[in-house]
């Protein structure tokens, strides 16, 4: 039996012969150059500016920046809790500092004075971070004065005398 032939008579015994290698292998690559296709590059986003202020600009506490209020507490009557030298060094210190209410203890014991004091100087000071800090802590001693009022309460309703 011949392996090519494929009429014998008995189809199953019909043999294939293997295709030659030309006929597997893919065509040649085109000897035409393909034109090229420019692709625009997508833009780069940009990135927004930081809005926060210079970091050494606020690590250090300018005295010029509370000379609008200069005059105001040394003619106050009666006397500030702090003086005007007092103040500047307090704020040049409250930043980054942990606790704010202890360091304002260094300087006065009387956090009522101290709110009071930098809720008459917060109007009349010109530059914006400034009084955005007095605001800060002036909130952080409202709470604080505000603790010390409830821990009182509730101190003196524990009292059994008191009626």
């Amino acid at each position: 039996m011949q392996p090519n032939s494929s009429n014998t008579g008995n189809n199953n015994n019909t043999v294939q012969i293997k295709r030659i290698h030309n006929e597997i292998v893919s065509p040649t690559a085109d000897t035409h150059p393909q034109p090229e296709i420019n692709f625009t590059k997508p833009l780069l986003k940009k990135t927004k500016h930081e809005t926060k202020a210079n970091e050494n600009k606020c690590k250090t506490m300018n005295t010029d920046f509370f000379l609008s209020v200069k005059d105001l507490i040394e003619a106050h009557s009666p006397p500030f809790v702090l003086t005007y030298d007092e103040l500047t060094d307090l704020f040049s210190n409250l930043l980054g500092a942990n606790n704010q209410i202890l360091l304002a203890q260094d300087y006065t014991n009387d956090h009522s004075g101290l709110n009071y004091m930098i809720e008459e100087i917060q109007p009349a000071l010109e530059d914006r971070i400034l009084k955005s800090r007095c605001t800060k802590f002036r909130k952080k001693l409202k709470r604080h004065l505000d603790g010390i009022a409830t821990d009182s309460e509730s101190d003196t309703s524990q009292d059994p005398n008191n009626y």
